[in-house]
């Protein structure tokens, strides 16, 4: 129904002439945090037993633990809100086509009483024929700490780029029962235990027996009253040591109760990636010799997703330009349309208004005087000798408010799914522009105009209105526009969920007192160095520390701008789907207005 190309759709104008700035990977904190979590804090959570290794799909209990641990199983989540149907899509992207997928850890399948063993995905692929090379492989891959015992202990995102050759193929595939299938390799590490005898390990090395304080738990290695807490050791641990014992502390083992710590909630995952980021790995003191072992497995799924069930339609949105599947709405803070695309909601503009240049900040308004060709030989110093040809930039303009109670409007109706809408003025099927009424009988005013219907314009950026007329008829246009204003309409073929047509009219109001938003050039400020040496990424939180917190606003026109007022949102987003997982109103510092000189 729509009538935007993918390209259209990806560049199409925010809503409130909105300006984003987006961390780089190795800025983001929520990014390291995961990638920390998959890497290193998932198998370092080691088990110590004996030399029996875990089964599949029997319980196993680790020396120390009461809860009985499995190994998992997956399953493709299931997306929920306005669109609901497998979590997987198609996207286009300024570097082609990519395919993102997201599973939940299978709590149905688990054993009964058991808790998954914490592992490390390592790969994910899409088998869609075959032959050997008939494999899709991602090469984005991130695994998320879940909420707890009943709710799956993790999901995995993963993202991968189509080779244009192959999209065909693949399509088709997910398309055709029995054809395609995912295939997912996990790990987790287990300790192979070696009781140390007489002091003596299996090498022959003589080891030094190592002493306890009288509180210290040999088997967790904390002391049993220690509290976590993060970026710190805790107490008592690193005193007790020698250089003998630490040297023999396995580096593959993280203290259990310590990654009890770390687990995230459903509620609050800032606390998680706090957390991750700042935990140093801590190490238990053995009295035993153990030998890190992987246990590697793979698990297989079905991938079928025939075009014609309803529910798969948003698959393949990006590709067959189908992202109107749920038709329009009329609601008390405007018109709105869920789409198949990440986020994004369509949505319509409160009126169309005079477009401000940007470089000399003015109206963009255009008079150019003109000698009718019909009087060459007349006077020169003659009124009647010329016209004035008048052009008029018209863009679309969103009210503030309204667009704060459409985001909250869309996030109830999504049952939160929809955490922060991507606000697009898209989704209509045609638009045209109805002029002014009261302009069009003005008779001999007029020398000409192209001001009058238009059944073609492209309402996201606006477009451009001519007048040409006599003096008359141009100090009568500057009068309205000083005053009530020129006005008309536009036009645009909405359709519903059942796909009826209505058109829905926006008003066009072209006055000198109140023009279209105009966008600031903006960026963040660096964060002030604290040294001449940049530490590592997952090191107690560096990660934070270089986020910028402050930004700065520039004004490239000719004239003074003051700003009424400042507003911004931080996104949390998924580094591989791009899904906005929390969102916080950010507030600005200072005394508001503020003027801006050129």
């Amino acid at each position: 129904m729509p009538a935007l190309p993918p390209e259209n759709v990806a560049t199409a104008l925010k809503a409130g002439n909105r300006t984003q700035f987006m961390l780089t990977k190795d800025k983001d904190p929520v990014y390291l945090a995961k990638v920390r979590w998959n890497q290193k804090l998932v198998t370092a959570d080691a088990p110590v037993t004996g030399n029996t290794p875990p089964v599949d799909g029997v319980p196993w209990t680790a020396h120390g633990d009461s809860q009985p641990r499995c190994w998992p199983y997956l399953k493709l989540s299931w997306r929920q809100g306005f669109d609901q149907g497998p979590d997987l899509r198609f996207e286009q992207t300024e570097q082609g086509t990519k395919l993102t997928v997201v599973f939940d850890e299978d709590s149905s399948r688990r054993v009964a009483g058991c808790v998954p063993f914490d592992v490390s995905v390592k790969s994910v692929e899409l088998r869609y024929g075959n032959e050997l090379d008939d494999v899709l492989s991602f090469e984005e891959i991130l695994a998320e700490p879940g909420a707890g015992a009943i709710a799956p202990t993790f999901k995995v995102e993963a993202s991968a780029s189509v080779p244009l050759e192959a999209r065909a193929r693949v399509i088709n595939a997910l398309q055709t029962p029995g054809i395609a299938s995912w295939r997912v390799r996990m790990e987790f590490v287990w300790l192979r235990i070696h009781p140390i005898a007489n002091d003596v390990d299996p090498g022959g090395v003589t080891t030094p027996t190592p002493s306890f304080p009288a509180d210290f738990d040999p088997v967790v290695a904390i002391p049993a009253s220690a509290k976590f807490r993060p970026g710190n050791f805790v107490a008592g641990v690193m005193e007790s040591r020698t250089e003998a014992t630490a040297a023999a502390v396995s580096p593959n083992v993280l203290n259990p109760r310590i990654q009890a710590n770390l687990r995230g909630t459903a509620l609050d995952q800032s606390k998680f990636y706090t957390a991750a980021l700042k935990t140093k790995l801590i190490y238990p003191i053995p009295t035993f010799m153990t030998t890190p072992e992987t246990v590697a497995f793979e698990r297989t799924l079905r991938a079928d997703f025939p075009k014609g069930t309803p529910e798969n339609r948003a698959i393949y949105a990006a590709i067959d330009n189908d992202y109107g599947v749920l038709g329009w709405r009329n609601t008390a803070h405007g018109w709105f349309q869920p789409t198949s695309i990440q986020d994004t909601v369509y949505c319509l503009p409160s009126a169309y208004r005079l477009r401000v240049d940007e470089r000399t900040g003015m109206p963009s308004i255009q008079a150019l005087l003109l000698r009718a060709t019909a009087n060459q030989g007349a006077d020169p110093l003659d009124p009647k000798t010329y016209t004035v040809r008048l052009t008029l930039k018209v863009a679309p303009d969103f009210d503030v408010e309204q667009l704060h109670a459409l985001r909250a409007l869309v996030r109830s109706e999504s049952h939160n799914t929809v955490r922060f809408a991507d606000l697009v003025l898209g989704g209509y099927s045609g638009a045209r522009f109805v002029p002014d009424p009261s302009l069009a009988g003005l008779g001999e005013l007029f020398a000409g105009s192209v001001a009058g219907q238009r059944e073609i314009i492209n309402p996201e950026y606006g477009f451009t209105l001519t007048y040409e007329g006599n003096a008359e008829f141009i100090d009568l246009l500057f009068q309205r526009l000083k005053s009530d204003g020129i006005e008309g309409a536009v036009e645009l073929d909405l359709h519903d969920a059942s796909g009826n047509k209505r058109t829905q009219a926006v008003p066009v109001v072209l006055s000198l007192r109140k023009l279209a938003s105009v966008a600031l050039p903006w960026g963040p400020a660096v964060p002030d160095a604290n040294s001449g040496t940049t530490p590592p990424a997952d090191d107690a939180g560096a990660a934070l520390a270089a986020l910028p917190r402050s930004i700065e606003l520039r004004n490239p026109s000719g004239m003074p701008v003051t700003l009424a007022r400042l507003e911004a949102s931080a996104l949390q987003r998924s580094p591989v789907t791009g899904q906005v997982q929390e969102w916080a109103r950010v507030g600005a510092d200072g005394s508001w207005p503020r003027t801006l000189q050129p």
